[in-house]
């Protein structure tokens, strides 16, 4: 099993940071975007917890064995190439709440951004994380901007690029310094990250959680859509 060891965090996004934007809605969302200057690798809606049934839902996706889910343990990625559909996602009538409100956002992004989502994947991540132990260390994506919502589990962790020292042996990895702030999203949050190879722009610095941080040391699964847009 993945050994991390815990650091303090919090959920609070730093005050005054010249790398985050903090939106309301995806509209503004994208409009700074397009108004960023270079600094920015993050912007941020903040949009509070939504109603549903978010845990149960991701513990049932990853039981289910339906067609058109692909499984790599311990990840499931749900209809990674195709614009997903609200019957995809509505496996009983009692996640209908939480099934509409994965859609609406996955429906948003696709009118707001037309011919920009270039992959996009539901995931339902357990308790024992990735399969691929680089991602549960600090990295940066590659040459896009990445669209994320959480909607389950602990939230994306990160840190300031200014608390960050390289790792000379793994290109696009980072190591934090001793007294750097560890950040999370949380459910509901929604975000941006900026990746490496955006000309001029400092890549957003971050990796997934160890799941034992949640509330008494309970594993829980993390459900999240996940979507790499084609835009500078």
């Amino acid at each position: 099993m993945l050994k991390i060891m815990k650091v303090p965090f919090t959920t609070e996004l730093p005050d005054k940071y010249n790398r985050l934007i903090q939106v309301g809605s995806l509209e503004e969302m994208f409009s700074a975007v397009e108004s960023a200057g270079s600094d920015v690798n993050l912007i941020v809606w903040r949009r509070g917890a939504l109603e549903g049934d978010f845990n149960t839902l991701a513990e049932c996706l990853s039981d289910s064995s339906s067609e058109d889910k692909s499984i790599s343990y311990p990840e499931l990625y749900l209809k990674s190439t195709d614009i997903i559909q609200p019957e995809d996602l509505s496996l009983r009538s009692d996640f209908s709440a939480a099934c509409a409100a994965i859609y609406k956002d996955i429906k948003d992004l696709a009118e707001l951004r037309p011919g920009d989502v270039e992959m996009h994947t539901l995931r339902s991540v357990g308790h024992h994380g990735y399969e691929e132990a680089d991602i549960h260390d600090f990295h940066s994506d590659q040459d896009y901007w990445r669209f994320m919502a959480c909607y389950s589990g602990l939230g994306t962790e990160w840190i300031k690029n200014e608390d960050s020292i390289k790792d000379d042996t793994r290109d696009g990895f980072y190591y934090a310094a001793e007294d750097a702030a560890h950040y999370h999203f949380q459910e509901g949050d929604v975000w941006l990250q900026s990746g490496e190879g955006l000309t001029g722009r400092a890549p957003f610095l971050h990796r997934a959680p160890d799941i034992t941080f949640n509330e008494g040391d309970k594993p829980q699964k993390r459900l999240m859509y996940v979507a790499d847009l084609a835009m500078s």
